[in-house]
């Protein structure tokens, strides 16, 4: 006595001309299954890779803006520098000319 699985590969063997397993069902079912699971894990690779890429540019503006908000910052205080060095200097001279008249 045949189980109704095996009647059904029969049906399909003669009205079709396939050689049907009784496990073919389910082969397929699993091919269908990793290849979307691979598909799915291609996805997630390449938005994990792009959303990194986001993330380090990101990072990389950041620090540009920093670094050229300090040069800015550095270019300012090299002027006072300058300034003060001035005065300095002009200091100095009316100093040397004070005790100049005295000597």
């Amino acid at each position: 006595m045949s189980t109704p699985v095996e009647d059904l590969i029969g049906e399909i063997a003669t009205t079709d001309g396939i050689a049907v397993g009784r496990d073919d069902p389910k082969a397929r079912a699993e091919r269908v299954l990793n290849a979307a699971l691979n598909a799915s894990r291609q996805t997630m690779d390449e938005a994990a890779a792009a959303g990194a890429r986001s993330a380090v540019e990101a990072v990389r503006r950041e620090m540009e803006r920093g670094a050229n908000t300090i040069a800015g910052t550095v270019n300012g205080l090299r002027w006072l520098i300058m300034v003060n060095l001035l005065a300095s200097v002009v200091a100095l001279g009316a100093a040397l000319l004070a005790l100049s008249g005295k000597l």
